[in-house]
């Protein structure tokens, strides 16, 4: 299991290290990772649609809200 790990933590670093390089092909990089984050944003609500929960229901949950503010606010002192 700790081997595991380790290949999914030397992943991150090895792609970390690739982005420093600054390689031609990897210029477009940054545009790509947004229209792929939108696209699985689509599909998510197309999964939320098909499993019969409304707008409403999503929005007025309070569990989710206090994710969705906890996730604003890290992101806000990370950045």
């Amino acid at each position: 299991m700790a081997l595991e790990s380790l290949k999914l933590c030397g992943v991150v670093v090895l792609g970390f290290m690739l982005g420093l390089t600054g390689f031609a092909f990897l210029q477009h990089a940054t545009e790509a990772s947004e229209y792929t984050l939108i696209f699985l944003l689509f599909l998510i609500g197309i999964q939320l649609r098909n499993n019969g929960m409304t707008l409403k229901q999503i929005v007025l949950n309070r569990r989710g809200m206090m994710v969705a503010v906890i996730v604003v606010g890290s992101s806000l002192v990370g950045g």
